[in-house]
Parts: C-alpha cells; sequence; structure tokens
C-alpha cells in the first residue's frame, strides 16, 4: 500500500463477535489441561467465518477478517454505498443466530456482537503492521471496541453513526 492509498478517503464497517464468559469457562478447566476449552475455541475461530459467508448474498461485498483478539474475530469491510452496510449486518446477525446454538454445548456459552464504522483519514488512520498487514487506529475504533465491552447476548452494541446511517 503507498501513501496515496493511506490518504485516500473511505468508510470502513467493523463487526466484531466475541464469547461471552469465556474467560470463566477458560478458568474452569484443569490448569493441566487445556484441551477442552482449546478445540472449543478453535473451531469457533476456524468455523464462524464459513458461516458469516455462508449467510452473505453473493453480490455483497464480503467483510474479511481483520483480527483475532482471543476468542473474539473483528471483521472489517469498505463500504462503497450505505447498503452494504445493511447487506453486511443482515448476513453477520444471521450468521451470530445461526452458530449461537453450537456453542451451548458442552457449556452454556453465548455470542455477542457490536459494529461500528470509521472514516479514514479523517480523523482516525491506517498504520502498517509488523506482520505486512495494517492496522485500523483512532477515536472511532477506540470507541468500537468500548461498544464490544456493553453488548451482551440480548444486546447487540452498534456506534450511533452505524445506526444513522443504517
Amino acid at each position: 500500500m503507498t501513501l496515496h492509498d493511506l490518504l485516500k478517503p473511505e468508510l470502513r464497517l467493523f463487526l466484531s463477535v466475541d464469547v461471552q464468559d469465556s474467560t470463566a469457562f477458560k478458568q474452569q478447566a484443569d490448569s493441566h489441561d487445556s484441551s477442552p476449552w482449546r478445540g472449543y475455541f478453535g473451531a469457533f475461530l476456524r468455523d464462524f467465518p464459513s458461516e458469516l459467508e455462508a449467510h452473505l448474498n453473493p453480490a455483497a461485498p464480503a467483510p474479511e477478517v481483520w483480527k483475532f483478539l482471543g476468542d473474539e474475530i473483528v471483521f472489517s469491510l469498505l463500504l462503497r454505498k450505505p447498503r452494504d452496510a445493511a447487506e453486511a449486518m443482515r448476513a453477520f446477525c444471521d450468521a451470530v443466530a445461526s452458530y449461537e446454538p453450537d456453542m451451548t454445548k458442552p457449556r452454556q456459552l453465548r455470542l455477542k456482537g457490536s459494529a461500528w464504522v470509521a472514516g479514514f483519514p479523517a480523523g482516525n488512520a491506517i498504520v502498517p503492521a509488523n506482520d505486512g498487514r495494517f492496522d485500523y487506529i483512532g477515536p472511532a475504533m477506540d470507541t468500537g471496541f468500548r461498544l464490544g465491552k456493553m453488548a451482551t447476548r440480548r444486546k447487540f452494541a452498534v456506534s450511533v453513526e452505524l445506526a444513522w446511517l443504517l
């Protein structure tokens, strides 16, 4: 990515899915055997992106995995038109709802979701990361991650900007 690309105006949608109460589940496991939760969360991190893809309209742009943060998956989508956000949100909510029954076995774990938009480079920035990819930083990103902390399985948290866009 060139400097010109970094300065090109864009609006991105970020979608976060996280496992509610995962820390308690992991801490209940025997300290010498992490296999009960390791396989469980490994399957979630591997399978949920495919679940989201299965719910997408083939004609709509697909969100891509931006980051794995523990047992949280954050997706990003460059928005070309407001309808892209609506299509992605519908697919994401459907994926969370359809994947969740798998999360109840063997424990009563649930998924929680949040979503926000961020504009670049106005107010936020795209910066090179050490792995050759790019990171997104700025106030809108901070707000988005705070939203995730307010989400529950019954409350899908969205930013005011995303609500207005939708």
